[in-house]
This record gives structure tokens, C-alpha cells and sequence, in this order.
């Protein structure tokens, strides 16, 4: 695991095991998410993001995002998926 970029007093994990960075999915929890649409929009690189395990936590504690429509995802993921299959950095820009 990767250490904490930013350890700090005031984490409740500051100098255990725990004080580490985490991968949040910014659409939570995972459960909600089951057909293959919603599980690969979930995975896509655009909605996860690193963080300090600490604020991470605090993230979840306010509450998920709405989960977006079906239709929405799924032209995430087509995206997602023609910009990774054809490298066309254009769809960054």
C-alpha cells in the first residue's frame, strides 16, 4: 500500500498501518451498482480518484452521490471505453 501523502496530526490513522492513500469511487457504495453498465461506469478512471484514507472516510460519512440513469452510464462508458482503445487524448482536452 501506498503511504499517506499528507499524514497528519489531526488523522485518526496518523503513524498506524492504516495511514495510507486509498482509491475512492466517487459513485458509492459498490452494491448499488450491478449490471455490467453500472459496474464498469463505476470503475472508470474519471470516477476514482486518490486519497488520504482519513478523508476518505469522511467522504462516506456525508452520503453517495445520486446514481446517474442507466442511459447516462452508459454513454460514459462507451467514452470512456473509445478513448482508451483508440488513446485519442482529444476526449481530455
Amino acid at each position: 500500500m501506498e503511504k499517506c501523502s499528507d499524514p497528519t496530526l489531526v488523522c485518526k490513522y496518523y503513524g498506524t498501518e492504516q495511514c495510507q492513500m486509498t482509491v475512492h469511487h466517487l459513485y458509492y457504495p459498490h452494491k448499488l451498482y450491478k449490471t455490467i453498465v453500472e459496474k464498469a461506469f463505476r470503475e472508470l478512471p474519471i470516477n476514482k480518484i486518490r486519497l488520504p484514507r482519513c478523508e476518505h472516510d469522511q467522504i462516506e460519512l456525508e452520503g453517495p452521490p445520486p446514481k446517474p440513469n442507466e442511459e447516462y452510464m452508459e454513454a460514459m462508458v462507451r467514452i470512456g471505453s473509445y478513448a482508451v482503445f483508440n488513446d485519442d487524448s482529444r476526449l481530455c482536452e
